[in-house]
Parts: C-alpha cells; structure tokens; sequence
C-alpha cells in the first residue's frame, strides 16, 4: 500500500508595459504605441490524494487498486485599459523625417474586464490487472469517475475605437438638463455572462490481449577478407528467430452527462525480423523493430469543450472520433560505443464530429458543437543518446498538416458598380450591387505547424577535473532549442474560415545550469544520524536562462480599424529574456 499527496498553490499578477511597435513595409510603414492601466491576477490552487493498493497472489497475476481525489480552484480577474494611437511613418528617404510619424490614422481606447472561476472536484476509483501465461500478456482496467464542477463566467469587452462603435452613443453637448438626455446604449464588442453547475459520472474500461510469436530461421553470413592479396570469402551459418507479436483490444466509455456509450477497437503488430550481421569476427542481431496500428478511437469531451462562446452547455455535445493508421519504427544501435535509437513514425488520421475552437489572445474557446470533419497526417523522426557518455540527449523533427471542414460555414463577398470587390478601407465605392457565395471547405486547425523541431543537449564535467572541494562531475549544463513555423490566426470574433494568415516563426534558445548537492552516490556519514538532510534522496539548485537571445517572438494579435475601416494585426510578443533559480528536493 502507499500513499501519493501533491498541494499547488500558483498566483501570477501580470502587468502589461507600455509599448511602441513599428511594422509594415517600405511602401506602408506604421507605428503603434498603446499606454496601459489595471492588472491581471490569476490564481491555480490545487490538492490530490491517492491511496494505491498493489497485490500480485503470484508470479503471473498482477492486481492494482487507485482511489484518488482532485480537487482544483481556478481564478481569473483582470481589469486592462488601454489608449493607443496608429500612426503611419515618413517613406521619404530624402526627407529629415524619414522615420518620424507623417500623420495619424486612428486613435482608440479598449477595456477588457473579468471576473472568472472554476471550482472542480473528481472523484476516481481505479483497478488494472495483468495476467502473464507464457507468450500471451492479458491486461485490463476499469475506472469510475464522478465529477463536480461549479463555473461562473462574467466577462466584456469594450472598444472605443474607428467603426467599431456604430452607431456611437449620441453625444451629451448641449443636454444642460441631465434627464433630457437621450437615453444611451453602451456598444460592448463581447460579452459572457453565465453561470454553470454540473454533476457527472463516467464509466470506462479496458481489456488488451498481446501475443508473441516466434519463428526459427536459418541464417547465413557471408564474410569477405583478403589474405595475401587475395579476396577470400567464408561462409558463417546458425539460427536465429523472428518475432511477431500483436496486440488486439478495445476501451469502452459511459458518460451520463450527454448518455452517450462508446466503444473503440484497435489493433497492433510489432515485427522484430531475423537480421544478423558480422563485426570483428561476432555475430550481432539488428535491433529493429517494424509497427503498424489501426484503431477506432473516441475522446470524450470535457468541461471547457461542452461550453460554448456564450457560456452556454451543450448537453447534447458527443465525443470527437477519429480513425488512425500509424506505422512506425525503432533503431537501437551503437556509436562511439555509446547506447541510440532512431524513431520514426508516419500517420493518418481521419476526423469526425470534431468540437472547433479558435484561439483569442492565447485563450481556447469552443464552438460547443460536432459540427466539423477533418484529417491530420505526418510524420515524427527522433533521434535521442548519450552523446555524452552517461548522460541522454535528443534532436526530433516533425511534420504534420491538419485541417477541417466546418459545417454549413460560407461568406458572401460584395462587388460595387464597377465589378470590384468591396474592401472596407480600399475601395472608395462600398454600395454593394453584387455578390457571390462561397464555401470554404477545408481549411487549417489552431494547431496546423508544418513543422517543428527541438533540440535538447545535456553535458557534464569529467570526473577527472575533481578536486576535495568541488565535485565537478555533479555539475551539468544543458541546451534547448525550439523552432516552429507559422500557425494560423485570424480576426476574434470572426468565423473560423478568416483564419487565413499565419503568425511567425518560433525560436527560442534556452540555457541551464545544475548542481548535484546530495544524490544516492553522495557520502551521508558526514551528517549528522538525525540530520533532517540524512531524510533527503537527492537535492539540487538550477539556473536556468529562457530565451537567451531575446527573440521577440508572437503570442497573439491586438485588432484595431483606422478611420477609413482598415483592419490591422498588430503583434504583442512573449516574454524576452528571463531567469530562473529553482532548488529541488526530493525525500
């Protein structure tokens, strides 16, 4: 029996600087400057308990019993205000201004309010077995979870702002009396206001069957030397053995909240063929192995998928469903006398009742509906060894195209008098006397990077730089690297299908340094025998530095119109630099 207990408790107050950014190009350059007041707090509390019960009543049968509690206590309050100006910027290289501010295209104001949080509470009741007979592994599981979920949702915003309050609310001038004047409307962009509370059980289990299968098969090697200037051949003869082995199976859920049952199969083989080569005279086996899988595969929502833009619920709401076909490898080898392995994986999977969702300002919203299709594929290639002796690294490199359909989305697109398409803020002619209807079809998930790659490289002092003071050899460095290519974005509030354009390009290099202070080779004789350190299994200090080259890179877009009703994304940058020291002990 054990027991496992964690307590978080995280608090961020974000405060939003004052900033001046310049974008555009040489035939249109802009400048943006935007002054902030207010404040964001956000708190995370979380508790988890669980009492783990592990019984093997022999050699073969292995029994496991989990309870386990969550509970967790989100909030989310933020008052920002914000004034900023758009500005374009002096093209003349010849003039004394170039680069200064030629005039202004707009000037606006936006207040952006919260009062969010989330009391959740799980209950989970879990048991799995395996059952081990010769070349055949059984296993299975079953898990009950009820949930309990309090949600309260009070949120707008407002945008003062060219075109975005039309009409605006009429001007108080001349109104001496205050109750002659007219009654007014406050224009908000968004708002959600709501209040949810759901109670919920699920039901889920599993049961696989995998069998190993072997097969003797006569191999032979031809090895080539050359004695006296002759090229001889021999002949190495022996058995060796393929392996196959499969793995069928099936997970079934049961939600009461949406009533719905699902059941989903799937199967696997794994091939481990019978190649053998010669090195310095002895016989070694390739360690490769060949994967295939297909399965039906269900996710169930959870609570932030059930609930739309409005804060509503969607009772109704059935688990997304996707059909897989995977096939795969793995290389075990050695270099520089050192332990790798080569990954490689390339994938299909087909998309069904999909839950949509856009990003807005880093946040996730979802539609609340099955209402798209789609398909993902790509492939993953990942390269991880000591190329440092006792210490892993990896490199991986991925690439994958993910896209849907959205159900009876289209737009219409307008054309004035002389055929041209109507663009706020670049036709002159905005009266409509034509239009034409468009379906967008297939268009790019939130999460659609073609590619991605990271790096992470860890290193060592040797042992032989010890001296009586410093261990070196408990001392390491290590280096991160990640890059992303663009991912879609477009307009908030707007339908998915204006998700067109693309963010820029993630990098990031990460650097940090670590220090062993006590670890299992460390001698304990030297404290005290009821030292509070002789109670510690391994302790360390890290400094870490995120973002070493202070790349500006995008988080989101802030939206602004000028007077004529141009749109403009205006980027608003991640973090730059930053550092962290942590110290870590583990008991």
């Amino acid at each position: 029996m054990s027991f496992f207990g964690t307590y978080s408790n995280n608090n961020f107050r974000i405060v939003p600087s004052n900033r001046e950014t310049n974008w555009g190009s040489i035939n249109e350059a802009l400048r943006f400057t935007v002054y902030y007041e207010g404040q964001e707090i956000t708190q995370y509390e979380t508790y988890m308990g669980a009492i783990s019960l592990a019984n093997e009543p022999n050699d073969n049968l292995k029994l496991k019993f989990i309870s386990s509690i969550y509970e967790t206590h989100e909030k989310e309050y933020f008052d920002i205000l914000g004034e900023y100006r758009l500005d374009e910027l002096e093209r003349d290289l010849g003039s004394d201004e170039y680069g200064e501010v030629a005039f202004n295209r707009g000037v606006g104001a936006f207040l952006n309010h919260a009062r969010n949080r989330i009391d959740a509470t799980v209950y989970n009741a879990y048991h799995k077995g395996k059952l081990i007979n010769y070349n055949q592994t059984f296993e299975w599981g079953a898990k009950f979870q009820h949930e309990i979920i309090n949600d309260q949702i009070t949120e707008w915003n407002h945008i003062d702002s060219a075109r975005f309050n039309v009409p605006h609310p009429q001007d108080s001038i001349g109104y001496t009396i205050p109750s002659n004047i007219p009654y007014q409307y406050l224009h908000l962009s968004n708002s959600i206001k709501a209040t949810n509370s759901i109670q919920s059980s699920r039901i889920s289990g599993y049961f696989q069957d995998r069998v190993k299968l072997s097969k003797e098969k006569s191999i032979t090697i031809t090895d080539s030397s050359v004695i006296d200037g002759i090229q001889t051949f021999t002949d190495t003869s022996f058995m060796g053995y393929r392996f196959l082995s499969f793995t069928i199976g099936t997970r079934a859920h049961y939600w009461d909240y949406n009533n719905q049952l699902v059941v989903s199969p799937r199967i696997s083989l794994q091939l481990k063929p019978a190649w053998y080569k010669l090195k310095k005279g002895k016989v070694y086996r390739e360690n490769v192995v060949f994967r295939l899988a297909t399965g039906y595969y269900y996710q169930p929502p959870f609570y932030r998928a059930i609930r739309n833009f409005n804060g509503d619920l969607n009772p109704s709401i059935r688990a997304q469903k996707s059909i897989h076909f995977v096939l795969g490898g793995d290389y075990i080898f050695e270099l520089w006398d050192r332990p790798f392995k080569f990954g490689s994986e390339i994938y299909y999977k087909h998309l069904s009742d999909i839950i949509p969702y856009k990003i807005d300002n880093i946040r996730v919203r979802y539609y609340g509906e099955n209402n798209a299709k789609g398909y993902a594929t790509g492939i993953d290639l990942k390269l991880n060894g000591e190329f440092v002796k006792g210490i892993e690294s990896y490199a991986s490199l991925s690439w994958l195209k993910t896209q849907e359909d959205i159900l009876n989305d289209y737009y219409w697109t307008y054309y004035n008098s002389q055929n041209e398409q109507i663009i706020n803020g670049y036709t002159l002619d905005n009266i409509p006397v034509d239009s034409t209807i468009t379906f967008p079809g297939y268009i790019p998930r939130p999460t659609d990077q073609r590619v991605s790659f990271a790096l992470f490289f860890q290193d060592q002092m040797p042992k032989e730089w010890d001296t009586e003071k410093v261990k070196w050899s408990t001392f390491k460095v290590n280096l991160n690297m990640l890059f992303g290519t663009r991912l879609p974005y477009g307009p908030p509030s707007a339908e998915r299908f204006s998700d067109t354009l693309r963010s820029s390009f993630y990098r990031r290099l990460d650097i940090g340094f670590s220090k062993d202070i006590i670890n299992n080779q460390t001698d304990k004789s030297k404290f005290k025998e009821k030292s509070f350190l002789n109670k510690i299994n391994h302790m360390w200090i890290a400094f870490e530095v995120f973002n070493l080259l202070d790349i500006s890179n995008t988080t989101n877009y802030s939206w602004i119109k000028d007077v004529t009703g141009r749109q403009y994304s205006v980027p608003n940058f991640l973090t730059s630099r930053r550092l962290n020291l942590k110290l870590v002990v583990q008991f």
